[in-house]
């Protein structure tokens, strides 16, 4: 059983690939896997070629008549990243067959998401201020407009000067 993704946000889909695979010694007959999706997700949809599934809810059966030496099937399994879910969610399966199995360790397998927290507001820096530097804006404008004055205040007297000598 694989996950998609190993990390999805809320809200977000992500989807298992459960492969069942007939190891011998015998041919499987009526093959069962079963996956009781977690409650922090919602599934939307489950697939296979090779099994006939059903699901009501979360809970998924999916039947096999016969699985030969060898043979595999698999089964996707769609499902949406409840809001609110925060962290680890593990998703396990399982199969069994009428025949004893003679390793029954792998008739159970886990998928693993990773769900990170959502910043809903990410923090605001301080505002910076700078620093005082002892003069006001609006008093140096009013010094620059004083001298450009006076500089044509002094022009204007020279040339009426030049004016009244010629």
């Amino acid at each position: 059983k694989t996950a998609s993704a190993p990390i999805v946000d809320q809200g977000q889909p992500v989807s298992f690939d459960l492969v069942i695979t007939n190891n011998g010694p015998d041919e499987a007959t009526n093959v069962v896997v079963t996956d009781n999706v977690p409650s922090q997700l919602t599934v939307t949809d489950v697939t296979s070629s090779e099994f006939s599934c059903t699901r009501s809810g979360n809970a998924i059966t999916c039947n096999k008549a016969q699985l030969a030496v060898g043979a595999f099937g698999t089964v996707t399994v769609k499902a949406v990243v409840n809001a609110g879910v925060v962290g680890l969610v593990s998703n396990t399966a399982t199969v069994t067959a009428r025949q004893p199995d003679p390793d029954p360790s792998n008739n159970t397998f886990t998928a693993t998401i990773n769900v990170p927290e959502v910043i809903v507001n990410p923090p605001i820096p301080p505002e910076v201020t700078l620093p005082a530097t002892g003069a006001n804006l609006s008093s140096v404008i009013a010094i620059a407009i004083s001298m450009l004055m006076g500089g044509i205040a002094l022009i204007l007297t020279t040339i009426r000067r030049r004016r009244q000598l010629v």
